[in-house]
C-alpha cells in the first residue's frame, strides 16, 4: 500500500498547495535573484560583488568578494515607537 501511495505522489504536479513528503528535495529553497547590473551616472555598470541566482557565485567569481544585503545591512533589533503612527499623528 505504501509503495502505491508513493507512486501516486510522484504523478502529482508540483503546485502550491499540493505538497507531499519529499517535495522539498526537488525544489530549491532560495529563489532570490540579485541584480548584478547597476547604473552609475546613467551608465550601466556590472557589480562583481553581487551573487548569482540563489546566492551561488557566478562562474569565475571569488566567493570572498560576494556581499549580500544581510552582511551589508545588519538586522535592526530595536523595537521602534511604542505608539503606531496612525494613532500618534491622528487629527494633528
Amino acid at each position: 500500500m505504501r509503495n502505491r501511495v508513493e507512486e501516486l505522489q510522484a504523478l502529482l504536479p508540483f503546485l502550491p498547495g499540493y505538497n507531499f513528503k519529499g517535495a522539498s528535495a526537488f525544489a530549491p529553497h532560495n529563489h532570490h535573484k540579485s541584480h548584478p547590473f547597476d547604473y552609475c551616472n546613467d551608465v550601466p555598470v556590472f557589480r562583481e560583488e553581487r551573487p548569482g541566482i540563489g546566492g551561488k557565485p557566478l562562474p569565475g567569481q571569488l566567493e570572498q568578494k560576494i556581499k549580500t544585503s544581510a552582511e551589508v545591512y545588519p538586522k535592526d533589533t530595536s523595537l521602534g515607537e511604542a505608539v503606531p503612527a496612525w494613532i500618534a499623528f491622528n487629527r494633528q
